[in-house]
């Protein structure tokens, strides 16, 4: 019965310990290329971040005349 309890416990702070990894990558300031697309594919929003911040050109397409 010790060794389940031992194993459980450990499994237990394990996943805890990965949630918290994840969740402080989620904080991150955005940084890089940035895309967002339409349900159909198309790309809806274009740019690139700079630690959070816009910068740079940034491209708005409709749904209908995008590329």
């Amino acid at each position: 019965m010790l060794k389940f309890k031992t194993s459980f416990i450990t499994l237990f702070a394990c996943t805890i310990l990965v949630f918290l990894f994840l969740d402080s990558k989620a904080q991150e300031p955005l940084h890089g290329v940035y895309k967002e697309f339409y349900p159909n594919g198309k790309v809806k929003t274009k740019g690139r971040y700079f630690y959070g911040k816009k910068t740079g050109n940034w491209y708005y397409y409709t749904e209908k005349k995008n590329s």
